[in-house]
């Protein structure tokens, strides 16, 4: 079975961003959702914190509430601002889920993002 690391193409292929992380919160895989929603290219964000996408004054609480719940539950979700490569604040309905080895060791997270219209027209 291939790991989570090797993802399927279909990723690129859903409306949502995926983003994978490792356990240090450095983003290893990024989609071309993703690239719609935060403005950076794969090549930009692939190595990065996962705090680019963060709004800078939240990203301590946003860290801190996603290593809690991920460390008791094995997952999170909520709503957080989040930042666009321009510069420009959006929000999103973000869900985070922990991946684990062979030894049941944390290795990193699954991150789905679901951009919110925070202007309907």
């Amino acid at each position: 079975m291939k790991n989570i690391l090797d993802r399927a193409s279909a990723f690129d292929h859903v409306y949502d961003s995926v983003i994978i992380t490792d356990v240090n919160g450095v983003i290893t895989d990024w989609n071309k959702a993703s690239e719609e929603i935060f403005g950076h290219s794969k090549s930009e964000a692939v190595g990065q914190l996962i705090s680019l996408v963060h709004v800078p004054e939240d990203t301590e609480k946003v860290t801190l509430d996603v290593i809690s719940s991920i460390s008791k539950s094995g997952k999170w979700n909520g709503r957080v601002r989040s930042m666009h490569k321009d510069g420009t604040i959006g929000k999103v309905q973000s869900k985070c889920v922990a991946f684990y080895d062979e030894e049941d060791n944390l290795i990193g997270t699954v991150g789905i993002n679901r951009k919110i219209n925070i202007n309907p027209s």
